[in-house]
Parts: C-alpha cells; sequence; structure tokens
C-alpha cells in the first residue's frame, strides 16, 4: 500500500477541522427564520387580542344600552296600562255624574213647575185678596203671627231648595268638567306612551341588529386568534425541535423576555431581560396531591392534546382552561414571589408566581390583580379576580412549569373541580 505524503495528509486535516467546527448554516437560518415568524405571530396575536378586546367592549355596551331601553318599554307599557285603568275608572265616574246631573236637573224642573204653579195660585190669591189681607184676616195676634211664621217658612224653604239644587248641579256639572279635561289628559298621555313605545322599539331593534354585527365579528376576530395561536403553538414547537432543548441559565429572566415579547424585556440601561430575584421555596414536590385548586369554577379544558374547535389542528394545551363567576377570587396554590405581572398573547393578563426550586404557577385571563411584582405571597391568598368569559365560556387559566416543562397540574391538588368537556 501506498503511503500518503505528509503534506497532503496536513492540508487535508487542516481544510477539515474548520468545516467540522463551524454550526450547520441550514439549522441556524431555520431557527432565526421561525423565531422571526414566532415574534411576528405573537405581535398578530397580540393586535388581534386588543381589537377583539375592543370588540367584546362595545358589546358589553350596546348589550347595557339594550337594557336600559328594555326597562324603558316595560315602564312606559306600565304607565299606559295603568293609564287605561285609571280613564276606565274615570269613565265610569263620568257616567255616576251625569245621571246625578240628570236626576238634579229633573228635580230642578219639577220645583219649577211646582214654583210656578203656586205663584199663579199666589197671583190668582193676590186679585183677590194680598198677603196682607191673609194676614189681616187673623183672628188674634197668636194667628197673625202663626200666619206670618207660615208665609216666611213657606218662601224660606222654597228658596233654599231651589238654591241647594242649583248649587248641585252647579258642582256636579264642574266635576263632570274636570273629569272630562283630566281624561282627556290621560289620553294625550297614553298616545305619547305609545308614540314613546314605538320609539323604544326602534331603538330596541337599531341596537339588537348593533349586537349581532358585534358578536359576528367578535367571533371572526376570536376564529383569527385561535388560529394565530395554533401558528404559534406550531412555531413554539419548531424552534424547541432547532434549538434541541427547553433548558435556560436563567428561568425568571426567560420567562420575563420571552412573556413580553423579546426586545421589549430588555432593561433600557443594560439591554439585558430584567432580573426577579428568585423566590427561596421548597417548591411544589412534598405538596403534591394537597392543593387546593386556585378557583371555585369548572374545569372546561383539560391538560394535553385537543383537537381544535374550529379548525383541523391537534393543539397541546399546557394547563387548564376554567369558567368561574365573574369576579371571584384567584388563591396562590401555595405560597411563592410574583415574578411577572402583566398582558401575554393568548392569555390576557398574567400572573407566574415562583414556588422556589424551579416550581412555577401561571394565572391567566384575569380580570385585575391584587398583588404586585416581587410580593410574597402565602398559600390560599387572594391575588385576582377573573373577568367576563370569552365566546368559549373561558375566564381563567391555570398551568404548572418545573423546570421550564409545562406539567399536567392535576396531580397536584387535592381534589380537581368539575370536568364539563375537554
Amino acid at each position: 500500500m501506498s503511503r500518503i505524503p505528509p503534506l497532503i495528509f496536513l492540508l487535508a486535516v487542516s481544510w477539515t477541522v474548520p468545516v467540522l467546527a463551524q454550526p450547520a448554516p441550514l439549522e441556524v437560518d431555520a431557527s432565526r427564520e421561525a423565531a422571526k415568524q414566532l415574534e411576528d405571530v405573537r405581535r398578530k396575536i397580540q393586535h388581534e387580542q386588543e381589537r377583539l378586546d375592543d370588540l367584546r367592549a362595545r358589546e358589553r355596551e350596546i348589550r347595557a344600552s339594550l337594557e336600559k331601553i328594555k326597562r324603558e318599554r316595560d315602564a312606559a307599557v306600565q304607565q299606559r296600562q295603568e293609564l287605561a285603568t285609571s280613564i276606565a275608572g274615570l269613565e265610569q265616574r263620568e257616567k255616576e255624574l251625569e245621571e246625578g246631573v240628570a236626576a238634579a236637573q229633573e228635580k230642578i224642573a219639577k220645583l219649577q213647575e211646582g214654583l210656578g204653579r203656586r205663584i199663579v195660585a199666589i197671583y190668582k190669591t193676590h186679585r183677590r185678596t194680598s198677603a196682607l189681607d191673609y194676614l189681616l184676616e187673623s183672628t188674634s195676634t197668636t194667628d197673625l203671627l202663626k200666619r206670618a211664621r207660615y208665609l216666611e217658612a213657606v218662601a224660606r224653604f222654597d228658596r233654599e231648595y231651589l238654591t241647594k239644587l242649583t248649587e248641585a248641579v252647579k258642582a256636579w256639572s264642574e266635576d263632570r268638567d274636570r273629569l272630562v279635561q283630566v281624561k282627556a289628559e290621560q289620553e294625550q298621555r297614553i298616545e305619547s306612551l305609545r308614540n314613546l313605545e314605538k320609539t323604544l322599539e326602534a331603538q330596541r331593534v337599531r341596537h339588537a341588529e348593533l349586537l349581532r354585527e358585534e358578536r359576528a365579528k367578535a367571533d371572526e376576530r376570536e376564529k383569527a386568534l385561535e388560529k394565530l395561536k395554533a401558528s404559534a403553538a406550531r412555531l413554539e414547537e419548531v424552534v424547541a425541535a432547532v434549538t434541541g432543548s427547553e433548558s435556560v441559565p436563567s428561568e425568571v429572566k426567560i420567562v420575563a423576555a420571552i412573556a413580553r415579547g423579546g426586545p421589549k424585556a430588555l432593561d433600557p440601561k443594560t439591554g439585558e431581560p430584567e432580573v426577579v430575584v428568585p423566590f427561596t421555596g421548597r417548591g411544589l414536590k412534598h405538596v403534591k396531591g394537597t392543593l387546593a385548586f386556585p378557583v371555585d369554577g369548572k374545569v372546561i379544558q383539560r391538560f394535553g392534546k385537543q383537537q381544535h374547535d374550529e379548525f383541523a389542528d391537534i393543539l397541546f394545551v399546557k394547563g387548564l382552561e376554567v369558567i368561574a363567576p365573574v369576579a371571584t377570587k384567584v388563591r396562590a396554590v401555595a405560597g411563592g414571589k410574583v415574578i411577572f405581572d402583566r398582558a401575554l398573547p393568548g392569555y390576557g393578563n398574567v400572573l407566574i408566581l415562583d414556588h422556589g426550586e424551579r416550581y412555577y404557577t401561571l394565572y391567566g385571563r384575569i380580570a385585575k390583580s391584587l398583588v404586585a411584582m416581587g410580593d410574597t405571597v402565602e398559600a390560599q391568598q387572594s391575588i385576582a379576580e377573573v373577568g367576563e368569559p370569552d365566546h368559549k365560556g373561558r375566564n381563567f387559566y391555570f398551568e404548572l412549569r418545573i423546570k421550564g416543562k409545562a406539567t399536567d397540574p392535576s396531580s397536584y391538588f387535592k381534589q380537581l373541580p368539575v370536568t364539563i368537556q375537554g
């Protein structure tokens, strides 16, 4: 066998070693491209989430307006019905007064007829004899006084009776006129209420149409958001596959940096990710199986692979999706330290607690935080409140991370809430 000249051998080695030491260009390019795409998708997710939040807020405003219109319309209907009942009573009262006026007028007519006959009789008597003659015909002083009192009583009775009847007719007529006026005013009020009902009904129809439009827009945004989340999940898998590991030197730094979207998480002075001093706790291994669930609600999606509702994608859910009553308090599952408190694309407002030994719990979709960055919390301490559910009925998300890896938290709880799907 012929020997290779030493010079040629050295040249071959010198060319080969640098090639073996260089990183694979395709692998580096793939990693950078996937990371860039992931960052773009995350920005789109944040943008879509903001648009969706605006649409949901608009939807709540329209729903509140609809409720107000309904209350006003119901009040108008009730007032109209009450006025209709009142008018029916007024009509009955008016009828009774008209009957009273007619009866009084009949009595007055009879009285006037009687008085007429009496006047005629007095006139005829006066032609034969006057009232003075009637008095002078008295046989005694006592008889004279008696005749005078008689004449006075007859005149006074006729005068008082006629006055009372006249006043009664006048009073009944005035009451009837007032009733007619009140009835006319109430009928006018009823007409106004009918017009108000028509106006409110038109507003209700218009607002209902607006609500349908806003819901349709929100549903479109939800679908777009879910699709972006699915893309982000696939890109995360690509990045993980290219980089080959989830392990990182400083867990807390990476959580803050990735969660806030890369450059935005960097300290403006040093250019380094913000640092939160780790919590010196024992982790959660020693309390596994004893933890209380962080919120009073029902689980609607479990940890693990899930078929997407709208698309063909199989998603890996890294935590638990929950539905709970609005404003329900969120409790820390164990003692720890708040290392993150801000929005995350796809999860809304998020709190992350460090429990030590690289055990972390994430509390997402919260409406209101009750703690601040760097706060130390105790087990079962209220740390947040949940808000309105999304179109899927979700308003709370819980995740457990151990050394950077999402872990099924179910076995860590003493009792898992009722699961209604997923």
